[in-house]
C-alpha cells in the first residue's frame, strides 16, 4: 500500500487509491497500509480499488493491524480484489488480520471479491486453516466492534491437500473458514446493524496416494457463515440487528456447516434480532450452545437449526420489522428494495429531495441507495441533468 508499516498516533484520512499489489515474497499486504502497529490509530474515509495479493495476510484497507488499547477504522470502502495463497491466512475486505486491544470498525463497506486459497502436495499436513471475511479475515486477539458494516463481495476460503506418501501412515487435517463479516474469530466480537449480500463459501479437501496401504488420518472441515464463519476462543461474541441475504455454501469430507448468520462455535455466542433469507444448510446458527433470540430464517432457505422458521410472505411483509424490533426501532420495510425483506432503518434508501449547495445551485440528492447487488452509496445530479453521479 502507501505505507508498509505505521506506528502510534496514526491519522489517515480522505484517501482514494487505485493499486495493484502482488507481494510474492511478502507475507502481508494492504491497500492503504500493510502493517499498522501501534496505539491511538484512526483510519477514516479511505477507499481502495484494484488488486491486493499477498502470501498470507491481505486486506483491502489494512493488511494487519495490532494495537495496544484502541484503533478506529470508519467510513472506509474496498472495491479491490483481495487474495492470499498459503495456509494460516487472514484475508479480509477491510482488514486481513486484527489483534490487540479494542478495534472499532464503523460504516465500512466491502464490494470486492475476497479469496483465501491454498493447494499443495507433501508427505503429511498438520492441522491448518485458510480464513477469509468480507470485513475482517481473522480476529486473533483483543475485541472487535463492528457497527454499520456491509459486505456485498463474494468471500471464499479453500484448502486442498494431497499426500504423495506411500511408505508410512500420514495425518492430514484441513480447515476452511469464511464469513460475510468475520471469517475466523479467536477472540471476542460485537456485530451490530450489519449485513451481507455476497456469496460465502468454504471448501476443504484432503487425499492420500492410492498406493499407500497404511491406515491414514484424513480429515477436512469447512464452515461458512453469512455473518461469522468460526468463533473459537474468547469470552464474548455477540451478533445483533443484522441480516444475510447471500447464499452460503460449504464442501468438505469430514464435517462442516453453512449457516445464514453464524456457522461454528466452541464458545457460547449470542445472536439477537437477526434474520437470514440466503440458501444454506442451517438457517441462523449451527451450534446448540449459541444463544439465539428473536432471530428468523426463510423456511425454504435451509433445513432447520437454531432460530425460527418463517414464511416468505411474513418476512417480506410490512409487519415483520415490528417482530424484529424488540429492543429498539432498527429495521424498516421498503417494498422496493431487498425484495421486501427488512432493511436497516438507519439507512435512508432512495429518499429523494431537493438539495442546495452540492456543487450546483439546485441539485437532487438520492440518499443512500441499493443497487442490483444492494451496493450502498450516494447519488446526486444537477436538476438539468438526467443522470445521477454516484459517490460511494
Amino acid at each position: 500500500g502507501l505505507w508498509g508499516k505505521t506506528g502510534d498516533d496514526l491519522m489517515v484520512k480522505n484517501l482514494h487509491v487505485q493499486i495493484n499489489i502482488t507481494q510474492s515474497n511478502n507475507y502481508t499486504a494492504g491497500g492503504i497500509i500493510g502493517y499498522a502497529l501501534g496505539d491511538n490509530m484512526i483510519i477514516q474515509n479511505c477507499r481502495c480499488t484494484g488488486i491486493v495479493r499477498a502470501k498470507q495476510i491481505a486486506g483491502g484497507i489494512v493488511g494487519r493491524i495490532v494495537c495496544d488499547s484502541s484503533a478506529i477504522i470508519k467510513y472506509c470502502c474496498n472495491l479491490s480484489e483481495v487474495k492470499t495463497s498459503i495456509k494460516r491466512t487472514g484475508t479480509g475486505g477491510i482488514v486481513g488480520h486484527a489483534s490487540g486491544g479494542v478495534i472499532r470498525l464503523t460504516n465500512c463497506i466491502n464490494n470486492g471479491n475476497i479469496m483465501a486459497s491454498y493447494s499443495t502436495q507433501a508427505s503429511s499436513a498438520p492441522a491448518d486453516t485458510t480464513n477469509s471475511g468480507g470485513i475482517i479475515g481473522v480476529l486473533y486477539a483483543g475485541m472487535v466492534n463492528l457497527v454499520g458494516c456491509v459486505n456485498t463481495g463474494n468471500v471464499a476460503s479453500s484448502y486442498s491437500f494431497h499426500s504423495y506418501e506411500t511408505n508410512y501412515a500420514v495425518g492430514i487435517i484441513t480447515y476452511a473458514f469464511s464469513g460475510g463479516l468475520i471469517g475466523c474469530a479467536n477472540s471476542g466480537f460485537s456485530i451490530n446493524k450489519c449485513f451481507n449480500t455476497g456469496i460465502i463459501s468454504a471448501n476443504a479437501h484432503s487425499s492420500v496416494d492410492p498406493n499407500n496401504t497404511f491406515q491414514c488420518t484424513i480429515k477436512s472441515y469447512a464452515y461458512s457463515g453469512g455473518i461469522v464463519g468460526q468463533y473459537q476462543k474468547g469470552s464474548n461474541g455477540i451478533i445483533c440487528n443484522s441480516y444475510n441475504t447471500g447464499n452460503v455454501t460449504r464442501s468438505c469430507q469430514t464435517s462442516g456447516n453453512s449457516s445464514g448468520i453464524f456457522a461454528y462455535s466452541s464458545k457460547p455466542a449470542t445472536i439477537r434480532n437477526c434474520y437470514n433469507v440466503g440458501t444454506c444448510n442451517v438457517g441462523v446458527s449451527t451450534e446448540a450452545q449459541s444463544y439465539v433470540h428473536d432471530s428468523y430464517y426463510l423456511n425454504t432457505s435451509s433445513s432447520g437449526g437454531a432460530g425460527t422458521s418463517t414464511s416468505q410472505s411474513l418476512m417480506s411483509s410490512p409487519s415483520f420489522p415490528d417482530i424484529l424490533n424488540t429492543d429498539s426501532i432498527v429495521f424498516a420495510h421498503n417494498a422496493n428494495f431487498n425484495q421486501g425483506y427488512p432493511i436497516l432503518s438507519n439507512l435512508m434508501y432512495l429518499k429523494t429531495d431537493t438539495a442546495t449547495n452540492i456543487n450546483f445551485t439546485q441539485a437532487k440528492l438520492n440518499g443512500i441507495y441499493a443497487g442490483s447487488a444492494d451496493v450502498i452509496g450516494f447519488q446526486y445530479k444537477d436538476n438539468t441533468n438526467s443522470n445521477y453521479t454516484t459517490v460511494y
